[in-house]
Order: C-alpha cells, then sequence, then structure tokens
C-alpha cells in the first residue's frame, strides 16, 4: 500500500489516496514529499482523490493539524488552493476535524468528482497567478 503522488501536470499535484488503514511511516512520508514541493518555490494546486478511505488515526490527524499549522505561512504562498475528491462522509468529518484545530492556510474545498475538483483548482491558480492553469481540468474523469 502506498500514497501515490502524481507531479506530472505540475502546477498540480495528485494525491491518490489507498482505502484502508495507513502506517505513520507513509504519512510521514507524504508529509516530507509535501514540504519538498513547498521548497520549490513556485505557486501549485493539490488535489486529493480521496474516493476510497484515508483511514487515518488519531494521532495520524494530529500529525497533519501539526504540518498544517507548522508550514502555514509556507503554504498560503505557495498554495492557490486544495481540493479533495470524496464521496464519504466519514473522510469529509476526518478533514474537518484536522481543519477545526488549524484553519485552512489556503483555499479548500471538498467535491465528489475530480473533475469538479481539478475545474476549481485551475480557477484558484489563475485567481493567484493571472495566468491560466497548464493542466486540463476536463481531462479528469468523473467517477
Amino acid at each position: 500500500m502506498k500514497i501515490d503522488i502524481d507531479r506530472s501536470e505540475w502546477p498540480l499535484i495528485i494525491v491518490k489516496w489507498p482505502s484502508g488503514a495507513l502506517s505513520d511511516e507513509l504519512i510521514e512520508d507524504y508529509l516530507r514529499q509535501s514540504e519538498d514541493d513547498l521548497t520549490r518555490r513556485e505557486i501549485h494546486c493539490i488535489l486529493h482523490d480521496a474516493r476510497g478511505s484515508m483511514g487515518l488515526s488519531a494521532a495520524q490527524r494530529k500529525r497533519f493539524a501539526e504540518h498544517l499549522a507548522r508550514h502555514s505561512g509556507t503554504i498560503a504562498t505557495w498554495t492557490s488552493g486544495v481540493a479533495i475528491a470524496t464521496p464519504s462522509a466519514l473522510i469529509r468529518g476526518m478533514i474537518t476535524a484536522v481543519n477545526w484545530i488549524t484553519g485552512t492556510p489556503c483555499p479548500q474545498k471538498q467535491f465528489a468528482t475530480a473533475t469538479e475538483a481539478c475545474a476549481w483548482l485551475a480557477e484558484t491558480y489563475q485567481q493567484k497567478t493571472g495566468k491560466q492553469a497548464s493542466f486540463d481540468p476536463r481531462a479528469r474523469r468523473a467517477s
């Protein structure tokens, strides 16, 4: 099991979350990679494809909250938006719990499909940079 991070359409980063419980090592690896993305000092946006179950434990949700708090300023500067594609009320609840603790350093919105999420991310990218996003939001398959 792994968290698949696709940067092939930069400035769009697509994070595909597997179903089931994730190890703390996988979460720490994801957070390290997220920090690496921020050190590029390029505006980007993130699509979390969480249509499977993220399966985060309370300790892992706390770790995400700490990460967001520690990097809040950098995230606000370099991330134009974060979209979460999930039909799951459970996942939306976990995301809400993390956001209650730290707030969101950049625009964040939840969607039922990756297509809708990607279209919104293209808008947030254009609003922040004044440039049209180089990725095609219509290329996403709604599912």
